[in-house]
């Protein structure tokens, strides 16, 4: 569900918005996993690879307090099975929190499965829109903000 806020952001940086979805899609997986891993060094976070292949990167990490099983995916679109698969691996590591990304967006039954039962919540979903709105912010530009070396995931690593 979009709010006003959102409505009226992506109407006033339209074209930024745009450029930042082609650039989106042409993100390679192990660019992220590097920017990932570079992360987690310099913040002292347990890192550990479960699956990476072109199109998806799933890890564990594991911060003082929390474990954090974060899943980045290119993908259109994110159907029920496929969340559920990512469920599977969110019990199977016993994470207390989640994340997952896609530079697509999820089915709505997700979105509704997510905000109705309690356990889902703690599973942050984060589509096309809310990544390149996390990465531009207000003044940013698609070209320099939105890079796989410079991806700002600080805010999905666990404490």
């Amino acid at each position: 569900m979009i709010n006003i806020y959102d409505k009226v952001y992506f109407k006033l940086r339209e074209k930024e918005v745009h450029k930042a979805k082609v650039i989106i899609k042409r993100l390679d997986i192990e660019e992220v996993n590097k920017r990932i891993s570079k992360i987690c060094w310099s913040s002292g976070i347990e890192y550990e690879i479960i699956l990476k292949n072109s199109e998806i990167l799933l890890l564990l990490l594991k911060g003082n307090k929390d474990k954090v099983l974060l899943k980045f995916e290119k993908k259109d679109m994110v159907f029920l099975e496929e969340f559920d698969s990512y469920l599977n691996f969110f019990y199977k590591y016993s994470a207390n929190k989640g994340v997952y990304i896609t530079t697509g967006v999820f089915e709505e039954k997700i979105k509704n499965r997510c905000s109705i039962i309690s356990i889902y919540k703690k599973i942050k979903l984060v589509d096309k829109y809310n990544l390149i709105k996390d990465q531009l912010g207000i003044k940013g530009k698609a070209t320099d903000e939105i890079k796989g070396g410079k991806l700002n995931l600080y805010k999905y690593l666990p404490n």
